[in-house]
C-alpha cells in the first residue's frame, strides 16, 4: 500500500517534470495494464510489450508473433510529443504493417505544460479511439494501439507509418516552395468538406463533448502569463519594430501599441465565439508539417492529416489562418491565398443546409489572424535553441502571422468590431478549485509565480 502511494506521488511530480528516466510504467484506462510511457520505457519492455499490445487491441491474430524490433529515431522532433519509428518482423505471413510510428508524451517541461493543461494527449488518444473509427473524419494514419494514464498523463499511440503503408510523402515547411497551389487546393477542399468542418458545423460539434473548445475559460488565467513570457524575447529595436533576439521577424510598432489595449479583449474575443454561426470542428494544427500527400486507391492525389492533439472546437477561418502562415510563404499567399479561400468557401456552401455570407466569411478570417499571431508567439516563446529545425518553423510562421495580419488588414477588422459594440463582457465561472490548481499551473509554464498571476503580470 505504502509502496503505491509513493508512486502514486512520483507520478504527480512526473507530470510537471518528467525526466525520461522513470522506473514506474503507467497504467492505462483503455486496457488496464501497463505501458511504456517513454521511449526508454518501451526500448526496456521489446517487442514482448509490442506484441502484447497489438494482440490486446485486436489487430495481431493470437497464432503470429514478433521475431524482432528495431526502434529508431524519427529524425525530426514534436513541438508537443517524443516519436519513435518501429520496425518489426512476423514468423507468418500478415496483413500489418512492419513499421509503425509509437508516440509518446513529451519530455520538455514546457511541451508537457501546455499538453497538460489543455489534456492536449487525452485529446489525441481519444481521437484515435472514439473519433476515427466511427466516423467518416478526414484522411488519419490508422491507429493500432492507444492508452493513457490520466495521473501522469503519459500516453503511447501506435499508427501507421504512412511512407511505407502508402507511400505518402511529406512536404517541408523550411524549404523555399515546398507546396504547390494544387496540393494547398486538396488542403482546402479537406477542411471544408463532409469529413471535417461542414461535418461539425454549427451545434455539431457537441455531438463529441470532451473537445476543448478555443473559447475555453482556461485562456483567461493564461494571458498573463503568457505575455511575460512571450515579450521577453522582443528587447532589440530595429527597423521600426521590435526585433527578438535570435529571430527574423521584427513585430511592428503597431502591434506593440495596439497589444496593450487589445489584450485585455483577447478572452472576449474568445468568449464572443462561444455561439458563434462558423463554429466547427478543428483540427487545430494545419501547418505543412502535419499534411501528408498520396495517391488513393484509385490513383488520385489524395490530403490527410496527422498529429491530433489540438483537435477542438472553434471558428471555421483559425484552421485557415494557421494552415496560411504555417504552410506558404507571403509571396504565395499574396498570390493564391483569395483564390484558395473561395475554393474552401465554394466546397463549404456545397455541404451546408444553408449558405454561410461571404463577407461575413473574409472579414472573419481577418479576425482569425489575431488570433493565430497570439497562438504563434506562444509557440516561439516556447521552442528551445538547441531545436533548430523547430525554431525556422516556428520563426517562419511568426514571419507568415505577422505578414497575414498586414494582408487582410486585421486591425481594421478589429475597429470594426469594437465600433459596432460587438465585444462582450466576460467574467470566468469556474470553480475556485480548478481556478487555483490552473493558475498554479499556468504560473510554472511562464516562471511566474501563482501569485503574481493571480494579481496580473505588471509591465
Amino acid at each position: 500500500m505504502r509502496a503505491r502511494t509513493v508512486a502514486t506521488t512520483l507520478q504527480k511530480v512526473c507530470k510537471l517534470a518528467c525526466c525520461g528516466f522513470c522506473p514506474i510504467y503507467p497504467r492505462g484506462e483503455n486496457y488496464g495494464t501497463t505501458f511504456p510511457g517513454t521511449p526508454k520505457q518501451l526500448a526496456k519492455k521489446g517487442k514482448t510489450w509490442v506484441e502484447a499490445a497489438l494482440r490486446a487491441s485486436g489487430s495481431l491474430p493470437e497464432d503470429i508473433s514478433l521475431l524482432t524490433l528495431e526502434i529508431t529515431e524519427l529524425g525530426s522532433i514534436g513541438l508537443l510529443g517524443d516519436i519513435r519509428v518501429l520496425t518489426v518482423t512476423y514468423d507468418k505471413p500478415t496483413d500489418l504493417p512492419t513499421k509503425f510510428i509509437a508516440k509518446f508524451a513529451a519530455v520538455d517541461f514546457d511541451a508537457r505544460m501546455i499538453t497538460d493543461l489543455f489534456d492536449l494527449t487525452l485529446s489525441e488518444v481519444r481521437f484515435y479511439t472514439q473519433l476515427q473509427q466511427h466516423l467518416d473524419i478526414i484522411d488519419t494514419p490508422r491507429c493500432y494501439y492507444a492508452d493513457i494514464e490520466r495521473l501522469s498523463n503519459k500516453y503511447i499511440l501506435l499508427i501507421e507509418h504512412l511512407g511505407f503503408t502508402r507511400s505518402a510523402s511529406f512536404r517541408d515547411f523550411t524549404v523555399p516552395n515546398s507546396l504547390s497551389v494544387e496540393e494547398a487546393r486538396l488542403c482546402m477542399l479537406q477542411m471544408a468538406s463532409l469529413r471535417l468542418h461542414a461535418r461539425y458545423w454549427g451545434e455539431k460539434g457537441k455531438e463529441v463533448p470532451w473537445l476543448n473548445r478555443t473559447d475555453n475559460k482556461l485562456m483567461e488565467d493564461l494571458i498573463p502569463a503568457q505575455e511575460k513570457i512571450m515579450w521577453r524575447h522582443f528587447v532589440k529595436k530595429d527597423q521600426g519594430g521590435t526585433k527578438p533576439i535570435d529571430w527574423n521577424y521584427v513585430v511592428p510598432e503597431k502591434l506593440i501599441e495596439k497589444w496593450s489595449s487589445v489584450k485585455k479583449n483577447t478572452f472576449l474575443y474568445l468568449s464572443r465565439l462561444e455561439k458563434h454561426p462558423f463554429r466547427t470542428c478543428l483540427h487545430g494544427d494545419t501547418r505543412l508539417d502535419n499534411w501528408f500527400f498520396y495517391n488513393d486507391k484509385s490513383s488520385n492525389p489524395a490530403a490527410g492529416l496527422i498529429d491530433w492533439q489540438l483537435i477542438t472546437v472553434g471558428i471555421s477561418v483559425q484552421d485557415l489562418t494557421w494552415f496560411f502562415l504555417g504552410s506558404v510563404d507571403n509571396d504565395f499567399a499574396r498570390e493564391h491565398e483569395e483564390g484558395l479561400l473561395r475554393i474552401y468557401l465554394d466546397e463549404l456552401n456545397k455541404n451546408l443546409e444553408k449558405p454561410i455570407d461571404e463577407d461575413a466569411f473574409f472579414e472573419e478570417y481577418s479576425l482569425a489572424y489575431f488570433h493565430s499571431t497570439v497562438k504563434a508567439m506562444v509557440a516561439v516563446s516556447k521552442v528551445k535553441k538547441s531545436q533548430k529545425r523547430n525554431l525556422k518553423i516556428c520563426d517562419k510562421m511568426m514571419c507568415g502571422a505577422l505578414a497575414g495580419m498586414e494582408r487582410r488588414d486585421t486591425w481594421a477588422a478589429f475597429e470594426k468590431l469594437e465600433n459596432n459594440g460587438l465585444w462582450i463582457n466576460h467574467k470566468s465561472a469556474i470553480s475556485k478549485e480548478i481556478l487555483d490548481r490552473r493558475k498554479t499551473i499556468a504560473g510554472f509554464a511562464a516562471r511566474v509565480t501563482p501569485e503574481e498571476l493571480a494579481g496580473g503580470v505588471k509591465n
